[in-house]
């Protein structure tokens, strides 16, 4: 069916970034990034040995190019405020570098990146001192792809960086142009029971007992529309670890995806978070409607130039996994 719905060819086309857009930004606060989970001692992945490690080397880091946690991508790059209201998204994308090469990496990034993302230290990848972690700043849709189009453009940094099974890739949405309903639907369509094989071929990466990313944690749609209402304060149904971080008060946190320096798979992964936001906020969907994976596909495939590096995705890599575990789908697909 994935691939029925998807069938029509299609061209992944150069994406040019809204100009306009480029430059709103979030407020400091509204930082589409773990940063916000600093006062909590979280938002990255690793334990508190790590944080402890991390304060040790902070003192022979180079700040010009590689950051501790204390900084953010706001008070480096002086961003400012922008709109209330928009919907915004920003990547956090971990990586290993090889022979310690992270300066190297974090150079390459920073100027490709073009004043729009920072690099910082994350002292939970490899060994410790290898890891780095790839931030940019709060973006419109189309300004996040061509960003992820410059910074990895030829492999750009394939000689000093590399993803392993520590790394993942983290999308920020800001949570101010959200509904309490959409963000309710959503919560039941990534926990969904029957959506958890596709999730995880969506994902890249085992879900169900993933300890940074866990589709584990269930819950009803009653509990999911009481606590989007409730704000992240009263989050008692979730944690920071889920597969959808709802307890940051500016922006919620899709934590599934495995880390890539690929661009189709980032942009896709971007696209993916963009296109769940979309379905989830479509009126028509009802909650039941909105939890089956076969309906978002359909809704894709219904929009497929305005996400076509997702549609590339569910056609080539999710289809086929889906597939084999799905019976229904394997006479359509």
């Amino acid at each position: 069916m994935v691939r029925r719905l998807l069938r029509r060819r299609h061209n992944v086309l150069s994406l040019r970034p809204d100009i306009q857009q480029r430059r709103r930004f979030l407020r400091p606060h509204d930082d589409p990034h773990c940063e916000s989970c600093q006062d909590a001692g979280h938002g990255r992945f690793g334990d508190d040995d790590d944080d402890d490690d991390d304060d040790d080397h902070d003192a022979e880091y180079d700040n010009r190019t590689v950051y501790d946690h204390d900084n953010t991508v706001f008070g480096v790059l002086g961003l400012g405020v922008p709109d209330d209201h928009v919907l915004h998204f920003g990547f956090e994308i971990e990586l290993n570098t090889r022979n310690d090469n992270k300066y190297e990496a974090a150079r390459a990034f920073i100027s490709r990146a073009d004043r729009r993302g920072i690099v910082k230290h994350d002292g939970s990848i490899g060994y410790g001192r290898t890891g780095i972690e790839l931030i940019s700043a709060p973006l419109s849709l189309d300004a996040i792809r061509f960003l992820i189009g410059q910074a990895f453009h030829n492999n750009a940094l394939h000689d000093d960086a590399f993803t392993d099974a520590t790394c993942g890739m983290h999308v920020h949405a800001s949570r101010s142009a959200l509904t309490a309903s959409q963000i309710a639907k959503l919560v039941r369509f990534i926990h969904e029971p029957n959506n958890c094989k596709f999730m995880e071929s969506l994902a890249g990466r085992p879900l169900a007992d993933c300890q940074w990313a866990s589709l584990s944690h269930r819950t009803s749609w009653k509990q999911a529309f009481v606590a989007a209402a409730s704000g992240p304060w009263r989050m008692s149904d979730f944690f920071r670890y889920s597969a959808l971080n709802l307890t940051n008060h500016d922006t919620i946190e899709f934590r599934i995806f495995a880390s890539t320096t690929q661009v189709m798979r980032a942009r896709a992964n971007v696209e993916a978070c963009a296109a769940l936001l979309a379905f989830c906020a479509t009126a028509s969907h009802s909650l039941t409607a909105s939890s089956r994976y076969e309906t978002f596909c359909s809704f894709v495939g219904r929009r497929r130039r305005d996400y076509p590096h997702l549609v590339w995705l569910l056609s080539t890599i999710v289809a086929p996994a889906v597939a084999q575990v799905s019976p229904s789908l394997v006479s359509s697909v």
